[in-house]
């Protein structure tokens, strides 16, 4: 962003240029402004002369935009209807990363997580045609078939 050097001194992180030179007539006087104070300089007009430093005030807390909502590296769109829909997928990638954090591994509850998977993703690629989230569906059904199967096949089943 270029600004005059009024601006840029307002502004965290701005950096200000040298002002620009007005040309004058040979038989005129230059104006007091000429000097190349209160003139602003941008980039596609360099000054013969060093940039004229202005104090930049130390940059304040950084503007975050707020944070987006994933699951399975996707990001889930704002503005996705049903509602219902959007805050089940929210829901979900909470849960799964809550999962992740865990000391020990538990094999149904993971089962039941990918297969709630599996059908918000059916119903978000009918929603929206994506044929990589019906794909991704079909995964998450066949990731709870080998869960509960790990699940029965553990010596500690009973």
């Amino acid at each position: 962003m270029e600004s005059c050097s009024r601006c840029t001194a307002a502004t965290p992180g701005a950096k200000a240029t040298a002002p620009t030179p007005t040309p004058q007539a040979p038989d005129r006087p230059a104006p007091a402004f000429a000097t190349g104070a209160g003139i602003p300089q941008f980039s596609d007009h360099q000054a013969a002369t060093d940039p004229v430093p202005v104090p930049v005030p130390p940059p304040g807390p950084a503007h975050r935009r707020p944070m987006q909502a994933k699951i399975a590296q996707r990001v889930i769109p704002h503005g996705l209807r049903p509602v219902a829909l959007r805050l089940e997928l929210v829901e979900l990638g909470d849960l799964f990363r809550a999962y992740q954090q865990r000391n020990q591994p538990d094999l149904p509850l993971l089962a039941d997580l990918q297969e709630r998977k599996a059908r918000a993703f059916t119903t978000w690629a009918d929603i929206t045609s994506d044929a990589g989230l019906r794909w991704e569906a079909r995964r998450a059904e066949q990731a709870a078939v080998a869960t509960r199967f790990q699940h029965q096949q553990r010596p500690h089943h009973w």
